[in-house]
């Protein structure tokens, strides 16, 4: 965790610029993207973070989520996220502008502060997903029936940015045209 990234204002205006670990020790605002992928089946493939990651490791979470590196753009980490974690390259579509998420999480006593300005992609993808053991440790795709159960529910252990991605995705499914 010590790239650097960019610190913004709720604009998007770079402040100055840390390392991820520092940002998300102090809670400063910084650059994300989120990345949600559906087969034509209209299922969304979900992802079960790995043991090793920071904050909250074996919760399941959208299909990708990544910090933009200094300099780099919301599109470019999307595709830079997608290739790293789960070997994807497709097209993808920005769904919601962007956005501010915050959660806390607490590991060993050390308090991990997400405070992002995010933007949220999709994308179509029909073929085996050969995911990164270091970032996931298992992902599924699952029907939108299943989702609208779970996402309220306790029935299944979400980061707090999937939940709030699933649900706006689940009040907004007219921005999917293949459902």
């Amino acid at each position: 965790m010590d790239e650097l990234i960019d610190i913004v204002d709720k604009n998007g205006r770079i402040r100055f610029q840390t390392t991820i670990k520092e940002a998300c020790q102090k809670g400063l605002l910084h650059k994300a993207v989120n990345i949600i992928i559906v087969n034509t089946k209209g299922e969304i493939y979900l992802q079960k973070r790995s043991r090793g990651k920071p904050a909250y490791p074996l919760h399941w979470d959208i299909s990708a989520s990544e910090h933009l590196k200094s300099g780099e753009n919301f599109k470019q980490a999307a595709h830079r996220g997608l290739m790293e974690e789960l070997s994807i390259k497709t097209k993808l579509k920005r769904l919601r502008e962007k956005h501010i998420q915050t959660s806390e999480f607490i590991k060993k006593g050390e308090k991990i502060i997400e405070n992002e300005l995010v933007e949220l992609y999709s994308g179509i993808y029909n073929r085996k997903i050969k995911i990164n053991k270091e970032e996931v440790e298992q992902g599924k795709f699952t029907s939108l029936n299943n989702l609208k159960s779970r996402v309220g529910s306790k029935a299944i252990k979400l980061t707090p940015w999937a939940k709030d991605e699933l649900s706006f995705l689940l009040n907004n499914l007219k921005l999917f045209k293949i459902f």
